[in-house]
């Protein structure tokens, strides 16, 4: 119940993060399909993660602790993943691309136009 708690505490705090991270990364034309197309998902997850606890614990035996250590490493995991291949577009302008390597600018996003 404990573990529990401080798993959903902790996951709740991060959604914020989330909610606040994804937008800036899209073009202002796709902003909100960028960031809704992430929300759709983890309503998904969210009706399927109860379905996967009672398969792990009932068919795979796997006790109350070890499903809370598997989905704490999947999270761990996953914020390795945004550490290492995040992109942070503070100070740079994202409806021209910005690579770090070049001074030029690249115009592939460009080619997403807003409907009229």
């Amino acid at each position: 119940m404990v573990t529990g708690s401080f798993t959903s505490f902790f996951m709740l705090g991060a959604w914020g993060c989330v909610y606040a991270y994804t937008p800036e990364n899209y073009l202002m034309a796709t902003r909100g399909m960028g960031a809704a197309y992430p929300s759709g998902f983890s309503r998904i997850g969210s009706f399927s993660g109860p379905y996967l606890c009672a398969s792990m614990f009932g068919d795979w035996n796997v006790s109350l602790e070890g499903i809370m250590w598997v989905f704490g490493g999947l999270l761990m995991v996953i914020s390795g993943i945004v550490l290492v291949f995040g992109y942070e577009p503070r100070g740079k302008d994202v409806e021209l691309y910005e690579d770090g390597d070049s001074t030029e600018k690249s115009l592939a996003f460009e080619a997403v136009q807003t409907p009229k």
